[in-house]
């Protein structure tokens, strides 16, 4: 058959030196397009592939942060629910449970946890003790949380603080206190359980930590496209993108 076909092309006089460069030179650029279609192909997949890792890796980051947060809000709640917790200066068993609560949640991103009345002055401090007797009263978190219904939470948007003591960008996780006073049938405010955690705590603890590839890193940005962390360009945090 391959005899048939080259005595074909002789007496059509296809096989010659010009013919065969020509047909040459077809095979050749079939070869190049079809190499430069699977490149592409190949080079397609492993974005997808790429873009899948880093999609689970980022889900995976905020499920942590998301974790977290709640096991703050949960630990909150629980404070609140103390009985007597109204009496925490008064009553040291209850200062004593409150103390041993806020300790499983000591690490880099808990700046403090507070205890409030309902007038809004600082019956507890976890970290700075000195701070009790505080007017919180003026606060926009602590108007906010005082009309929540029970077991609701407070999460504020990121604050910028001039303490030298506390993290310049922080954010309030807060739960009202609910008691039944005398001779009431229903509960009443009565206060605020509230937790300051540290964006540059929460990001150190769970973002830093993040490398993807040789050179990829993590970054956070907040619902509205602000920026709130980024390890190569810290001077871009508070933009919004």
């Amino acid at each position: 058959m391959i005899r048939h076909f080259i005595s074909t092309l002789k007496q059509k006089e296809l096989l010659t030196p010009t013919g065969l460069v020509f047909a040459l030179i077809v095979v050749l650029s079939l070869i190049i397009i079809l190499g430069q279609f699977f490149h592409q192909s190949l080079q397609s997949e492993m974005a997808e592939q790429f873009n899948k890792q880093q999609l689970l890796l980022s889900r995976e980051v905020a499920m942590n942060i998301e974790s977290y947060t709640d096991h703050v809000f949960k630990t909150i709640r629980a404070i609140s629910q103390l009985p007597q917790i109204e009496q925490i200066n008064e009553n040291s068993k209850v200062r004593y449970a409150v103390d041993s609560i806020t300790s499983s949640l000591r690490n880099e991103a808990l700046i403090t946890i507070r205890v409030l009345d309902q007038n809004g002055i600082i019956r507890y401090d976890s970290t700075y003790p000195r701070r009790v007797q505080t007017d919180l009263s003026k606060t926009d978190y602590f108007n906010r949380a005082r009309v929540l219904p029970q077991n609701e939470k407070l999460i504020t948007d990121l604050l910028e603080t001039h303490d030298s003591g506390e993290d310049t960008k922080q954010f309030i996780i807060a739960v009202p206190v609910y008691t039944r006073k005398e001779n009431r049938s229903l509960q009443e405010f009565n206060g605020v359980v509230l937790a300051a955690l540290s964006m540059n705590g929460l990001t150190s603890r769970f973002l830093a930590p993040i490398k993807s590839g040789r050179r990829g890193y993590a970054w956070m940005m907040d619902s509205d496209g602000t920026l709130l962390y980024h390890p190569t360009q810290p001077q871009m945090v508070g933009k919004n993108l």
